[in-house]
């Protein structure tokens, strides 16, 4: 049966960071709006809270001479205090610069520069790198933070005219955000408060959310910023604040989430998990007759799959509806998490547009495709071939200001007022994205076919034993460069040579991979896990 769209939710028209943060603080002062682990014990922060601290910080930023967009740099583990920095830069006037922490030092340094940065606000585990730090005020957030913080709130007290007089122009850069880089060079990503918000507001019209969220992603991506950190500020629910990788599962336990916000390779690691879970009980057979009963049901809409799964739904805190994923495409198969009542939304951002673009809704999307537009946004292919595909480009209120100092990059990108993302796709006639490769990646034989090769790597990467895989080409052959899954020792060179021959034949010869080769390291990666392609 075909899906049908179905109306926007309605969403509170916020315009910027500052107003809602207001808006929340008063409307849902009591609700919890951060939590986190400190040791073994749980901290809350009510929205009530979270104003007076953002107010607080911001006071003293002000009456310490920041204000009129001062940059103000970041750097730290996902943390309360991170998401108090981020909103008193934002509520103060300023622009904030977040760091990536896996960055080496030097690379931090040269961010901080480029951007012109007044200030930075550590996690404790920098000191090393900005105690004495000349380039910038250091502000460490065990102690002179919380100082700020208390200090501002006194004098917000006694007059609160510093912090009532600032008046937000929302269209301004108010944060500057480095790209990870996998084919060049990081440029600073020039975002403002309304082209943030139009982004979250818009998301949300697509995907109505009715509880809290863990934040597992690192906070300086705009992905997570928008849709864990900033997002449940809008209808007063909690953000809970993972701060290690190998705390995951305890976090969300602890927090309960009714969605998450993930990468594939977390979405796959869940995946694996429950099945894995449930071939050490012994049940799969039963399992797979639970799934088709499961299924035949829901074509009479009944949905018995809280039920029957309810041991394996505890596992994710028992009250999880929604996994997002994006920032890489998902392999299909992750759509069986759907078999146990985990909905899974895929969708399309790029940093340059606050950063979402596109989404797949509960009840209508599409398999391999990244959803329909964000309302009040527009997505159009430019140069099309013969199949329709081309570059996606996307106009609306998410785009950037462009890069900082860098009038070359953005002129390259920014164009009568059309993005050009970079990214190969076609939009089909219901409107929803589909995404076929990389525009730089992108290999043209010498008879002029194109070749992607996200395509061959998604297919080889299916291979057993092939853990990393990356396709390139020239205008006669096809290589490809693999990484074997160290934990699959009984899979030899020669297997996957054999397998990858039997793929040949199963496409056009243009297509076909000429030559293999194998590494014995990962690929390096970008901070966000993505290849470095060169």
């Amino acid at each position: 049966m075909k899906m049908k769209p179905y109306p926007l939710y309605n969403v509170p028209d916020i315009k910027n960071i500052r107003e809602l943060v207001e808006y929340s603080g008063k409307k849902f002062s009591k609700n919890r709006a951060y939590t986190y682990f400190k040791g073994d014990k749980l901290r809350k922060h009510t929205y009530e809270e979270m104003l007076n601290d953002v107010r607080g910080l911001a006071t003293s930023f002000l009456e310490n001479g920041y204000k009129d967009g001062t940059k103000i740099a970041v750097v730290g583990k996902n943390s309360y205090l991170w998401a108090i920095t981020f909103l008193a830069t934002q509520a103060s006037g300023n622009v904030i610069v977040p760091l990536d922490k896996e960055l080496p030092e030097k690379t931090m340094k040269e961010q901080m520069n480029d951007s012109g940065t007044k200030a930075i606000v550590y996690d404790e585990e920098f000191s090393e790198y900005f105690d004495n730090y000349k380039g910038a005020k250091p502000i460490c957030m065990r102690g002179e933070l919380s100082r700020l913080i208390t200090h501002g709130q006194d004098l917000y007290q006694q007059d609160s005219s510093l912090y009532d007089s600032i008046e937000i122009d929302d269209k301004e850069t108010s944060v500057i955000i480095y790209t990870s880089g996998t084919t060049g060079q990081p440029k600073g990503v020039c975002l403002s408060q309304n082209s943030i918000m139009t982004c979250v507001v818009n998301a949300h019209k697509l995907l109505k959310i009715k509880g809290d969220t863990v934040c597992v992603l690192p906070l300086h991506h705009t992905y997570p910023m928008s849709a864990s950190f900033i997002a449940p500020l809008i209808f007063g629910f909690n953000c809970h604040m993972n701060a290690s990788l190998k705390d995951v599962s305890k976090d969300i336990m602890a927090a309960q989430p009714f969605y998450i916000c993930v990468v594939p390779l977390f979405a796959e690691s869940f995946y694996k998990k429950i099945w894995e879970g449930i071939k050490a009980s012994g049940k799969e057979e039963l399992v797979e007759s639970l799934i088709k009963t499961t299924k035949s049901l829901l074509k009479i809409k009944i949905d018995m799959r809280k039920r029957l799964f309810k041991s394996i739904l505890d596992k994710f805190g028992g009250e999880l509806e929604i996994i997002v994923s994006g920032g890489a495409p998902m392999p299909e198969y992750i759509y069986g998490l759907q078999d146990f009542g985990l909905n899974i939304i895929e969708g399309y951002g790029i940093t340059e547009c606050s950063p979402f673009v596109s989404g797949n809704r509960v009840g209508y999307y599409k398999k391999r495709s990244v959803g329909i537009v964000l309302p009040t946004c527009e997505a159009k292919i430019f140069d099309e071939n013969e199949n329709g595909e081309g570059e996606i480009c996307i106009r609306g209120g998410v785009v950037m200001n462009g890069y900082y100092n860098n009038k070359k990059a953005t002129d390259e990108v920014l164009i009568d007022g059309w993005f050009s993302t970079g990214d190969i796709g076609y939009i089909d006639e219901d409107g929803f994205i589909f995404i076929t490769g990389r525009k730089k990646n992108l290999i043209i034989t010498s008879t002029g076919k194109n070749i992607h090769p996200e395509e061959l790597e998604e297919l080889a990467g299916a291979i057993e034993g092939v853990l990393e895989i990356v396709v390139t080409g020239d205008k006669k052959r096809i290589y490809a460069e693999i990484f074997i899954d160290p934990d699959k020792p009984n899979v030899k060179e020669e297997d996957i040579e054999k397998a990858i021959k039997e793929l040949n034949k199963t496409l056009p010869n243009y297509k076909r991979i000429n030559e293999v080769t194998f590494r014995k390291k990962e690929f390096e990666k970008t901070t966000t896990k993505k290849i470095k392609r060169w």
